[in-house]
């Protein structure tokens, strides 16, 4: 007798093309990989950041699974997304949930279990000391909750520091240690890369951009040069203005440039050509834009808030405490290289995407979690 076609739904109050965070491409990735493998996805969300042309409420056949962007009034209380994730539960093997604090979260998860659903919850990045100062009195709400069902869910952590995080906070319970992988893009082909550094993501108080301000004050490599650092992304609690202020009492309002959002294939275009990203976060459990840079050949300066010591390892970048004194001295030194040397850390970084952060390799981990 032939076997049912397993089936997943993937619930969350964003996903690709949204640019909004970096669990939007990986979950893409990530869905897109379950597709080319057999198996049989549903991807229920908003339509946060996505196109007006795109159809709403309505599923679309795509590439990714059958996905339906619910049209939303108000992201933090998705009452039309809820009510419809409720209806897809029904035929579906697997929930797969990507925020502990998102209301359509703690909202299903309870459901599921009652109808016999395996749910595979991921935190992503939210069980961090640092990001848990946010909004604390809520999410401690939230935590209880979850301890109580704790002992039924699956809980997929992202890096061996989320692990201790999730279980500092919940106690004992089953986590799946399954690290992100990428969908690995043709490598852009330009020239030369300009020495324009890049920051890429939110602009928020945890990805400590304001460190990162300061180091490049510091640098005397950068200051003494012709070479800017580019911040591109959305703004969050108006934290850019902050920022500007501080680039402006610095005198750095001629080497720090806002680019805004930056999407698609002119992101892609913009880590090739950029001479190096910068992630100086407190905390990060993966950086999926530290992947996408790595693929195009762009090395990394990233701070040990990251899960990024391997950029070491591979000799395709640095990992660093991200004070102001120690991004400084790495910004000198990534700067000071000969274009040999350059050259070669930029081959390193390519090399590393390809044999080490490809989704495929992670597939066959998902296929045998999910047929349990």
């Amino acid at each position: 007798m032939k076997s049912k076609k397993k089936s997943i739904l993937f619930a969350t109050g964003s996903f690709f093309p949204d640019p909004s965070g970096g669990p939007n491409i990986t979950m893409y990735w990530l869905s897109k990989a379950f597709v080319k493998n057999g198996l049989a996805v549903h991807v229920l969300t908003t339509d946060r950041g996505v196109s007006d042309n795109m159809p709403k409420n309505t599923w679309l056949n795509l590439e990714y699974g059958y996905c339906q962007y619910v049209r939303t009034n108000y992201n933090n209380l998705p009452f039309l997304l809820i009510m419809k994730s409720i209806k897809s539960l029904f035929g579906k093997n697997t929930l797969y949930l990507s925020s502990f604090f998102y209301p359509l979260s703690f909202i299903l998860a309870p459901i599921a279990l009652l109808l016999g659903i395996k749910v595979i919850w991921a935190p992503r990045g939210e069980t961090s000391p640092d990001a848990l100062k946010f909004s604390s009195h809520r999410k401690k709400i939230v935590l209880q909750l979850i301890r109580t069902i704790r002992k039924y869910i699956i809980f997929h952590a992202t890096s061996t520091a989320e692990v201790k995080n999730i279980r500092d906070i919940l106690g004992p319970c089953r986590i799946e240690y399954i690290p992100v992988g990428m969908e690995i893009p043709n490598q852009i082909e330009s020239s030369k890369p300009n020495k324009d550094l890049l920051f890429l993501g939110r602009i928020h108080p945890i990805k400590g951009l304001e460190n990162l301000i300061n180091a490049l004050n510091l640098s005397t490599k950068f200051r003494s040069s012709p070479h800017r650092m580019l911040i591109a992304g959305y703004a969050q609690q108006n934290h850019d203005e902050i920022l500007k202020k501080l680039i402006h009492s610095l005198e750095l309002n001629e080497k720090v440039v806002f680019l805004g959002k930056v999407e698609g294939a002119e992101k892609n275009r913009t880590l090739a050509c950029s001479y190096a990203l910068v992630l100086p976060s407190f905390s990060e459990n993966f950086g999926a834009v530290v992947a996408e840079a790595l693929a195009q050949g762009t090395p990394v300066i990233a701070s040990l808030g990251t899960p990024w010591s391997i950029l070491e390892e591979e000799k395709a970048g640095y990992h660093i405490a991200n004070d102001p004194e120690s991004l400084a001295s790495a910004i000198d030194t990534i700067l000071s290289l000969s274009e040999e040397q350059y050259q070669v850390m930029r081959k390193n970084a390519r090399k590393l995407a390809v044999e080490h952060l490809s989704v495929d390799h992670q597939v066959p981990i998902w296929q045998a979690l999910i047929s349990q």
